[in-house]
């Protein structure tokens, strides 16, 4: 793979990768750190990479790989979610300041489930990819995927009820 494969292929993936970088790691400065890491380390690889049938579930995998193996090495301890998950911007600051709160609810219920749930709800609910992609990436049964996908929806959903008193049938 040359450098104009790479920018088209792998490039892309770049700011999805963020993501998942920036759900696993929580804290900003830290993931683009592990991000340029990761982008070396695709590099270094790009001739075992062109090889590989599903180029994006692979690239996933070495991300989330890279993550779990900084954590575990350099005793990283996440920190509380900033990154929105809601994008919608408004004129009205009331709106604003109301999506700002839900996110700051939102993010701080997820960060109570356990890594594999925010990570598949990361996967699917988030970065979009498909129950098969997902299973692939984390070497998991679709089967798998989809009950801890349901029990981190559900948790996810009891913890906002419980805990926040949301009504997420408000939005």
């Amino acid at each position: 793979m040359d450098v104009d494969e790479f920018k088209i292929k792998i490039m892309p993936l770049k700011d999805k990768l963020f993501r998942i970088v920036k759900r696993l790691l929580n804290d900003y400065e830290t993931s683009e750190d592990a991000l340029q890491e990761i982008m070396i380390k695709l590099w270094d690889k790009r001739n075992e990479l062109e090889k590989h049938p599903n180029l994006e579930a692979l690239v996933v995998t070495i991300t989330k790989n890279y993550c779990i193996d900084l954590i575990r090495t350099k005793k990283i301890i996440p920190m509380e979610m900033n990154e929105e998950i809601l994008e919608h911007h408004s004129d009205n600051p009331e709106i604003e300041l109301e999506k700002s709160e839900v996110n700051n609810v939102l993010n701080n219920a997820i960060s109570k489930l356990p890594d594999i749930q925010k990570l598949i709800l990361q996967l699917k609910d988030i970065e979009g990819y498909s129950y098969e992609e997902i299973a692939n990436i984390l070497d998991k049964s679709v089967g798998t995927i989809r009950v801890t996908l349901s029990r981190a929806r559900n948790q996810l959903r009891n913890i906002l009820v419980n805990k926040y008193k949301f009504n997420y049938e408000k939005y």
